[in-house]
C-alpha cells in the first residue's frame, strides 16, 4: 500500500480549547457562557474570548435568549448559580448549524446511502437521501459510487442556498486502524485499503472513514439518546448482532471488538450447534 496521506480532516483551525469549547456547544448547546467556564475550570474573561473567536469563524452563534443552558449536560454536573454579577445579560450559545454542510455515507455490500447534513447532524429542509447500487465491489468502484452520491449532495447544498460541503464521514462494515480499512467482510476486502485518501483525491473533500456500528455509536453520542451520558451501550441486529460501547464520554475502542458480526457469542461450549450450518456450537 502506498504512504498514506496523513492530511487531517477537521472544521476549522483553532487551539484545543477552542475545540474543545466548540466540541460542547455542539453538544450541549444552548448552552451558558458560565457553564463553560465551570465545565472547563477556566475564567470567565478566558471563556469569553474563545467564544470571541469562534462567532468570528461562524462555528457559532447566539441564540437571542437569555444566557441559560436549555440542552443537555454532563451526567452529574450541576452548574452553580451566578450572584452579584452586573452588566449587560448575555445569549446563549449554539453551533452555527448551517455555517457548514457535511456528506454522511453508509456503504454496503451493493449499494451506498448518503445524505446531506449540517453542523449538527441534522438534513436541512428541503435535502433527501441519494443511494447508488454498484457492482464492482473493489476499492475503486466504491470510491466511484462514493464521488457520485458525494456530488449529488453538494448540488443539495447549493440548491438549498447553502455552503458546499466540506467534509466526507464514511460508514462501513469493516476493521479500521488510523482510518485505514484492515478488512471489509462485505465487501470481500481481505487487504488494508486507505480508503479516505482515495475519496480524498476524487473528491477534494476531507474525508474520515469509522466502522459503521461506531459511527452509529458516535452520533447517539453526540446528538441523539446518549448526549450527555458517561457510558451506555447500544446493539444492532441486521447481518449479525453488533454491539458498541461509550465509557468516560469516548467509544471503546479495542482489537477484539466486533465488527458488526457477533452473531456467534459462546454462552455455553456443550451447546447446540449453529442452526444455520456453519459449525459454531454453544
Amino acid at each position: 500500500m502506498a504512504e498514506r496521506d496523513t492530511h487531517p480532516a477537521q472544521w476549522f483551525e483553532g487551539s484545543p480549547a477552542m475545540r474543545r469549547i466548540a466540541a460542547d456547544i455542539l453538544e450541549y448547546g444552548p448552552i451558558a457562557r458560565t457553564t463553560l467556564a465551570q465545565m472547563h475550570d477556566l475564567s470567565a474573561g478566558t471563556v469569553s474570548r474563545i467564544i470571541a473567536d469562534l462567532m468570528h469563524l461562524g462555528v457559532v452563534r447566539e441564540t437571542g435568549d437569555a444566557d441559560t443552558s436549555g440542552g443537555h449536560l454532563p451526567y452529574g454536573f450541576q452548574p452553580r448559580k451566578r450572584t452579584g454579577e452586573r452588566g449587560r445579560p448575555q445569549s446563549a450559545l449554539m453551533a452555527n448549524a448551517n455555517a457548514r454542510t457535511f456528506v454522511g455515507v453508509k456503504i454496503r455490500g451493493g449499494d451506498a446511502t448518503a445524505v446531506l447534513v449540517n453542523a449538527q447532524c441534522r438534513m436541512p429542509d428541503g435535502v433527501s437521501s441519494h443511494v447508488v447500487s454498484f457492482s464492482d465491489r473493489s476499492p475503486s468502484g466504491v470510491t466511484s459510487a462514493v464521488a457520485s452520491l458525494a456530488e449529488q449532495c453538494r448540488e443539495d447544498a447549493i440548491r438549498c442556498g447553502l455552503q458546499e460541503p466540506v467534509m466526507i464521514g464514511l460508514g462501513i462494515g469493516a476493521h479500521i486502524t488510523d482510518d485505514v480499512v484492515d478488512e471489509a467482510p462485505y465487501l470481500s476486502w481481505i487487504e488494508p485499503c486507505d480508503l479516505s485518501s482515495m475519496v480524498r483525491e476524487v473528491t477534494g473533500l476531507d474525508t474520515v472513514t469509522n466502522n459503521d456500528l461506531d459511527a452509529l455509536l458516535m452520533y447517539e453520542h453526540w446528538f441523539g439518546a446518549g448526549v450527555g451520558l458517561p457510558r451506555f451501550a447500544l446493539i444492532t441486529i441486521g447481518e449479525g448482532i453488533g454491539y458498541g460501547l461509550v465509557e468516560d464520554g469516548r467509544v471503546v475502542d479495542h482489537p477484539d471488538k466486533t465488527l458488526g458480526l457477533g452473531g456467534h457469542l459462546l454462552i455455553d461450549p456443550d451447546g447446540p450447534r449453529c442452526f444455520r450450518g456453519n459449525g459454531h456450537r454453544g
